[in-house]
Formats: structure tokens, C-alpha cells, sequence
């Protein structure tokens, strides 16, 4: 007898802000920011007479950005 299961879910939100601020006349000042996080889970069982595996796992990823010019 041949068993196999999958399950797998997963989310992601993520956020950017953007800035221009003139300094003065000849002067600017450009701002990006930009985040992420992304968690996801995935379960995965096979088995078989001679052989079986069973995966169970859970991941969070964070990410995060500045750029300043």
C-alpha cells in the first residue's frame, strides 16, 4: 500500500514609503524604506512497504531595505 499527503499554506504582506525633500535650492533628499515578511508552512508524508518520509516545516522571512540618496 502507497500513501502520500501534501499541505502547504503560506502569506505575505509587505510595505514601502517614499520621501523627496528639497534641502534647499540646489539640495535634495530621496528616502526609500521598503519591509516584507512572508510565513509559510508546508507538510509533506509518503509512504511506501519499504520506504517512508515525513516533512514538517515552518518559515518565517523577514526582509527589510533603505535606500538614501
Amino acid at each position: 500500500m502507497i500513501f502520500k499527503s501534501t499541505d502547504q499554506s503560506g502569506w505575505k504582506t509587505d510595505m514601502e514609503l517614499y520621501g523627496y525633500f528639497h534641502l534647499n535650492k540646489n539640495q535634495f533628499l530621496e528616502t526609500s524604506l521598503g519591509a516584507n515578511y512572508t510565513n509559510n508552512s508546508y507538510t509533506y508524508g509518503y509512504k511506501e512497504p519499504n520506504y517512508s518520509t515525513l516533512t514538517d516545516s515552518k518559515e518565517d522571512l523577514y526582509d527589510f531595505s533603505v535606500n538614501v540618496n
